[in-house]
């Protein structure tokens, strides 16, 4: 059961969700690619940065499976709401405006937990709102889009830091990125029933 691919290109709550997603990945990728010299442009010595930086992949863990255990039990836009925008907390942190290791670590983390919970969130909504008659093929178009964000991000973040010495650009503009982002998966609506075969 479920869209056809044809059906999904033109569906508003797939077109929301894959364009989320392609600036999701851009913004992610480029300050997760660059996350040590990201902490240590905020303030940390490189050796805490490197400390810092590998919290984040724990947290992407447990992002990962706390999110999926969520989605199987509570529908509606809080849970990919708060995925994605817990980042935008993430960016602010890690411009170091605290002046603390503690606060760049949770910053860390934080990304670390919305880059584990974003690709649960994105698989999970693609199969209820589109169904999986053609998951492949319309979950294989998002993806792929995502990989094109994944590979430009980076060079778009080492782009901004050639061009202006710092990370504090590409953080400040991230912040209300993922939010417009986040905000995105809010009022989707009910998951629809399709139709048997």
């Amino acid at each position: 059961r479920g869209l056809t691919f044809g059906e999904a290109m033109r569906d508003s709550r797939i077109i929301r969700i894959a364009i989320a997603n392609l600036a999701l990945a851009t913004v992610g990728s480029g300050i997760s690619v660059h996350l040590v010299p990201v902490i240590a442009d905020a303030g940390a010595d490189r050796t805490a940065a490197v400390q810092i930086a590998a919290s984040a992949g724990l947290a992407g863990l447990v992002g990962k499976l706390l999110v999926g255990w969520l989605l199987d039990r509570y529908q509606g836009s809080l849970i990919p709401w708060a995925s994605f925008a817990i980042a935008a907390l993430a960016h602010f942190l890690l411009l170091g405006t605290l002046g603390s290791n503690t606060a760049l670590a949770a910053g860390a983390m934080f990304l670390g937990f919305a880059s584990g919970a974003g690709l649960q969130v994105t698989t999970y909504l693609v199969t209820r709102y589109a169904g999986l008659k053609n998951f492949g093929a319309i979950f294989g178009t998002i993806s792929s889009m995502m990989m094109a964000g994944t590979a430009l991000g980076p060079v778009i973040a080492g782009q901004v830091f050639d061009s202006s010495g710092s990370y504090a650009p590409l953080l400040m503009t991230a912040i209300p990125v993922v939010l417009a982002c986040s905000f995105m998966f809010v009022g989707l609506g009910p998951y629809p029933k399709f139709a048997s075969m």
